[in-house]
């Protein structure tokens, strides 16, 4: 079917619309994208997972959302990360830095980067873990010392002691965080700040 030059295509509307704050076509997009891959790890089950993944009620499905949400994100975040409202704003820079380590072990610091580093201390503050955003302060002041320096930096942010040294309590601690707050999906930027 050709279209002539004055047809009219009705515009790709959203199905994700919180009355705090609309969400753009591309966070849809991109939640979207998020909810058909974990469905591709989950497709035994009997109700669809939303794009809302916030409101899935099994707490490993959710936190398996939060893992892989920088996959989808990252482009957009990239973009205009102050335009998102501020669960992704605090997640994104979480777990990219984590899901990055388990594959790239410390070098996961170096590759956040002042890209990320910058937003995943004050993310950290915001959430209240405050010895990982002391951590990852350290990482960053010696990636800005020499960004080349893959072990300095680990060894920076290895250095400062933690209440959550072990990834599971860390992991147990951004559970309750993020499940306590489920208004930060919809919230709309608060002047551009993560932690107005």
């Amino acid at each position: 079917m050709q279209l002539s030059a004055s047809a009219s295509v009705a515009p790709l509307q959203p199905s994700w619309t919180p009355a705090a704050a609309p969400a753009p076509l591309a966070l849809t997009l991109a939640l979207e994208r998020l909810r058909d891959y974990l469905h591709g790890f989950h497709s035994e089950r009997a109700q669809p997972l939303p794009i809302e993944f916030w409101d899935i009620a099994d707490d490993a499905l959710f936190m398996e959302a939060l893992t892989h949400l920088p996959l989808f994100l990252a482009d957009l975040f990239d973009q205009d990360a102050d335009a998102l409202p501020e669960g992704f704003r605090l997640a994104f820079p979480i777990f990219w830095i984590d899901e990055d380590s388990e594959f790239n072990g410390g070098r996961a610091y170096a590759n956040a980067g002042e890209r990320l580093l910058p937003r995943a201390v004050e993310a950290y503050r915001r959430i209240g873990l405050h010895d990982e955003a002391r951590g990852l302060h350290a990482a960053l002041q010696a990636y800005r010392h020499a960004p080349r320096k893959t072990f300095a930096i680990e060894a920076a942010y290895l250095a400062v002691p933690k209440q959550f040294a072990d990834a599971p309590a860390k992991r147990v601690a951004l559970k309750a965080f993020f499940r306590g707050h489920p208004e930060l999906w919809s919230q709309a930027p608060a002047h551009g700040k993560v932690n107005d």
